[in-house]
């Protein structure tokens, strides 16, 4: 049998096309291949400058956030004239809280965009530190300065009269002027110019000490003014100006408008008194430029004077009515209620309900007679308390006192015995209109005018005849 020779195929299987090579190829900078590349391009650059943005936004509102609580700290030290220890403690709180914000930041450009705001508000928070404590630092040895020159000047004008005393601390004064002027470097001028603001405040206090209250105060100004060589720290200008504002202060000091306790009669003595001053060579402090401001403030201490006077005489008035309208209260108390007796006469509960009964109806009768009444004159008023105290008196002594309290069970029988006088004083007046009627004096008691003064009869009627009857009905 023939042999059939074997054959073994050395084919595979693939899955990969044909593969045809050209020397052929697409630009990607041109055609719709290029168009594809740059929009894609465009697309990735608009993302990260939206991305930028939207972290840069975010950075900024967090660190307006921060800067609510940083302002706190550069304001705590605002006062601190100490600048090491401003800065210290500004420091502290600022690295402190922004780091503690800064880790709750989980965007790495934001956290980098918001600490690049947080150090340039740390630098410049640092240098207004710098600036206030500076001013801080004059801020305090001015106060203490001042403080120390207004004590020692005091000083000096409470011991007028004690050369040794007045001495020193009238050179305590002008040293510590020096010393400042020493301090900070100032000027010879600027050095000069303090010295002399110092020896001027002096100056001044003496023309208060001495001068005001001197019986002649022409010549101790002069005295005092060569004495001092005032010429040498003082202007004329500014001598001028100096003595008003001084003279205008002490009398202003003690004339106050409306104040009863004011010593007007002092303050005319004074207004008076600096227009008269001169320097040693005869000029006037008071020149022809500044007399027409210091006569104007002179009209105003003339015309309050004399309201003052009408507002001691009204005072001086009123006190007097007072303590008559007092009096007169315990009159009507002393009539029937002794609250100083030690037997059982005018002792009893009954005599002390009297008189709290009749003592009200007087207090209420004479306060408002008074406050309608308020222009009359003291005589007329005393005139008028008397009378209501007496008719109060005869009131109560007269009738059973059940019958007028307003306290009692049977309330309808004291006010239909009001409303019934009441009543039957209208009808007499009708027939017999006199200014003399009792009617007319109850009206003027209790405050009842016209615009001419005269009692007002109808509005009193209309007022209290229908207040009654309901008192009466209820």
């Amino acid at each position: 049998m023939p042999k059939i020779p074997t054959f073994t195929s050395t084919a595979q299987f693939t899955t990969q096309s044909p593969e045809i090579k050209t020397q052929f190829q697409v630009p990607l900078t041109g055609g719709a291949a290029g168009a594809v590349a740059t929009g894609i391009e465009k697309i990735n650059e608009f993302y990260v400058a939206k991305q930028n943005l939207q972290d840069s936004v975010e950075a900024k509102n967090k660190y307006y956030e921060i800067k609510g609580t940083t302002d706190t700290f550069f304001e705590r030290q605002k006062s601190n004239y100490n600048e090491e220890d401003a800065i210290q403690n500004y420091t502290k709180d600022f690295n402190d809280y922004t780091k503690l914000e800064l880790s709750k930041v989980a965007n790495g450009n934001v956290r980098q965009k918001l600490k690049q705001e947080l150090d340039l508000e740390f630098g410049q928070g640092i240098l207004k530190i710098k600036k206030n404590s500076f001013d801080a630092l004059i801020k305090e040895d001015t106060s203490l300065y001042n403080t120390g020159q207004t004590t020692d000047v005091a000083a000096y004008e409470e011991n007028a009269g004690n050369p040794l005393e007045q001495y020193k601390f009238k050179d305590q004064v002008v040293r510590r002027a020096e010393q400042r002027a020493e301090q900070w470097k100032l000027s010879d001028i600027d050095k000069q110019l303090l010295v002399n603001g110092a020896k001027a405040t002096l100056f001044l206090s003496d023309v208060k000490s001495r001068v005001m209250n001197s019986d002649n105060p022409v010549d101790e100004f002069k005295q005092l003014y060569e004495n001092n060589n005032a010429q040498t720290f003082i202007k004329d200008s500014d001598l001028t100006k100096l003595v008003i504002e001084t003279y205008k202060n002490k009398i202003s000091n003690m004339a106050v408008a409306g104040d009863i306790n004011s010593d007007y009669d002092k303050a005319v003595k004074l207004v008076n008194q600096v227009e008269k001053l001169t320097k040693p060579d005869g000029t006037k402090v008071i020149t022809d430029k500044n007399l027409a401001e210091w006569n104007g403030f002179k009209e105003k201490i003339f015309k309050e004077r004399g309201s003052h006077e009408e507002l001691k005489l009204k005072a001086n008035n009123d006190a007097e009515v007072v303590k008559f309208d007092t009096e007169q209260n315990d009159r009507v108390e002393g009539n029937f209620y002794n609250k100083l007796s030690t037997s059982t006469t005018m002792r009893s509960d009954q005599d002390k309900k009297t008189a709290i009964l009749a003592t009200d109806e007087y207090k209420q009768r004479s306060s408002l007679y008074l406050s309608a009444n308020s222009n009359a004159d003291n005589a007329t008023k005393k005139a008028e308390l008397r009378d209501i105290a007496n008719e109060v008196i005869n009131k109560y002594e007269a009738v059973n006192i059940d019958k007028y309290s307003i306290y009692s069970k049977n309330n309808k029988v004291n006010y239909h015995f009001l409303f019934t006088e009441l009543d039957s004083m209208k009808q007499d007046y009708q027939n017999n209109p006199s200014k003399d009627h009792p009617l007319v004096k109850e009206a003027l008691k209790f405050g009842y005018k016209d615009k001419n003064g005269n009692a007002d009869i109808d509005g009193f009627l209309l007022d209290q005849l229908p207040a009654l009857k309901k008192k009466l009905q209820n």
